[in-house]
């Protein structure tokens, strides 16, 4: 993880004209601004439709390790790892939060 990247409290929110259809389980995302297409797996499909400008990395890491029987702590690394990587491509920001 980048120096200031995310942390588990950070909210991802997506990025205003990211085109998305969840497609036999699996995310696939259009960035218009690079027209670049992504495909997020079923877990990575999981957490992106978990992402809605409120719910934190840690709420979506609990979910994610409930629905798949997950270790919390792993969820949680492979979320700050996912996150960064649709932030870095221009799928995400982060919701400013007031803590």
């Amino acid at each position: 993880m980048k120096k200031n990247g995310p942390d588990l409290n950070s909210v991802p929110k997506i990025i205003p004209g990211i085109a998305f259809r969840i497609i036999e389980g699996e995310a696939v995302l259009v960035n218009p601004e690079n027209k670049m297409i992504y495909v997020l797996n079923h877990t990575g499909a999981f957490a992106w439709q978990k992402i809605d400008g409120k719910n934190n990395i840690n709420k979506i890491a609990q979910a994610l390790s409930i629905e798949y029987q997950s270790n919390i702590s792993e969820s949680e690394n492979d979320l700050l790892e996912l996150f960064e990587g649709l932030a870095d491509r221009g799928l995400i920001s982060w919701q400013k939060t007031n803590s």
